[in-house]
């Protein structure tokens, strides 16, 4: 251990029992020593390819598929921030080493590690590697100092080995003040809980920040999560391609575009399955044409978008949840029309809003124009199921302002002039509060039959 670890500048003793190096070739190596190895000095050195696998390498290993790769090429060029999560050994680094040989060779990249391992081809790339104290214990120059400081050399693209504490947050932040198209690694079992993961390490930064903050910024940062394991039979595959579109009630909203799906096991043992698409359409998608990136015909395996059921480009990635942008100046809503469910003789209608069915706009401002909005679309919505409003029984209004409840009653009564149903007001929950509702009612109705 001393023989390889005196020419790197590193020390191993009683005082220090433990080392990380890199070694000449590449190399890293690990060891640990009395007293916290029970059983004696234990050397560990994780070697690499001499040659940095490429796509088809992972493709012949079953890691992805041609289509999942292309997909990921795109998104490096449409300058997509994405993470690669996974287990340890799952192959996060190979992945993420694979993946950003689709950065533009023109670009400049600065890759930022706490012992180099990437292999970037491209001719401009600056190589950082963190720093441990020296035998005084000070000189240490850690991955956070780093990512703060190649903020200032002018990157297109910022890469980081791996997040495993407060630099998650100089990343994030680094994501959503100009370096869009960054990459890094970190350790979590699923993509949501690298999202979760995230949030535990900007915690660790040292900064006193609300958990909804940290949350926004996630969401507004992070584009896409690509997850890799290492399966029961020893194979490493990218599992899934996750994209994470906003959030909503404080909760980051994410969807699968491709996943892995186990069919079952070959003669061999070896795990059998397929990679492919999912069926949900990015959001990000018009990001593709914007950027010129010409997509191949059928488009990876994503459906195409439907006309009627427009794909919704939100305002504000972290914030605007379900609302297009129309001719109209005015936001396009793509809920609050309310749903009915036929259950024993009664139906069971969820919340109905304001909103015109046929332009998709809030039916006003004002309350008493927004709650005959509802009760118009309830009425439609009843006598589609063979019901009517003088037939509902209970009735439950969400008020944005409790204080205008005297004129949401007056509109009410219009409608229910002998004898109004039994109900009960509650507070508005916050997603159709920032879509502009100020009153939605939800109703239980005898059937026709009844």
């Amino acid at each position: 251990i001393d023989r390889i670890i005196t020419p790197l500048g590193r020390r191993i003793d009683q005082t220090s029992p433990r080392v990380d190096a890199r070694l000449p070739d590449g190399s890293r190596v690990n060891c640990i020593i009395e007293p916290l190895s029970l059983i004696g000095p234990v050397i560990t050195i994780r070697k690499f390819s001499a040659r940095p696998y490429t796509v088809e390498d992972l493709v012949r290993f079953g890691t992805a598929t041609d289509e999942m790769f292309d997909f990921l090429r795109a998104c490096v060029e449409a300058r997509l921030n994405l993470f690669v999560s996974g287990g340890t050994g799952s192959g996060k680094t190979t992945t993420l080493n694979v993946i950003s040989a689709f950065v533009p060779e023109e670009e400049r990249i600065i890759t930022i590690e706490d012992a180099a391992e990437l292999q970037l081809r491209q001719e401009h790339v600056i190589t950082l590697e963190a720093r441990p104290a020296n035998l005084e214990g000070s000189g240490e120059i850690t991955t956070r100092d780093l990512l703060r400081n190649a903020l200032h050399m002018r990157p297109d693209r910022i890469i980081v080995g791996e997040c495993r504490g407060g630099e998650a947050l100089d990343m994030i932040q680094a994501m959503t003040v100009g370096q869009e198209g960054s990459l890094s690694t970190g350790h979590a079992n699923s993509s949501p809980d690298m999202l979760r993961r995230l949030e535990t390490m900007i915690l660790m930064s040292g900064y006193e920040m609300p958990l909804r903050s940290i949350r926004e910024q996630i969401a507004s940062a992070v584009d896409l999560i690509v997850h890799t394991a290492r399966l029961g039979d020893g194979s490493r595959k990218i599992v899934n391609i996750t994209e994470v579109y906003g959030i909503e009630d404080d909760q980051i909203l994410t969807q699968d575009i491709f996943e892995f799906k186990q069919t079952g096991l070959d003669e061999n043992g070896k795990i059998v399955g397929t990679l492919e698409a999912t069926g949900e359409r990015p959001t990000f998608m018009p990001k593709f044409a914007a950027n010129g990136i010409q997509l191949p015909p059928g488009e990876f395996g994503i459906p195409p978008e439907d006309p009627e059921h427009p794909v919704k480009v939100r305002i504000g990635k972290g914030r605007s949840i379900g609302i297009e942008q129309g001719g109209d100046t005015r936001p396009r809503l793509t809920f609050g029309l309310g749903s009915a469910v036929n259950a024993g003789g009664m139906i069971y209608v969820s919340a109905v809003g304001p909103v015109n069915p046929e332009t998709g706009w809030l039916a006003g401002d004002s309350i008493s124009a927004q709650a005959a909005q509802c009760l118009e679309n309830l009425r439609v919505l009843l006598e589609r199921e063979g019901s009517s409003l003088d037939r509902i029984v209970w009735a439950n209004w969400s008020l944005r302002d409790p204080s205008e409840f005297e004129s949401f009653s007056e509109e009410w009564v219009k409608w229910f002039p002998d004898t109004a149903p039994v109900g009960q007001g509650t507070l508005m929950p916050p997603r159709q509060r920032r879509a502009g509702f100020r009153v939605s009612i939800g109703v239980i109705a005898q059937g026709g039959g009844a």
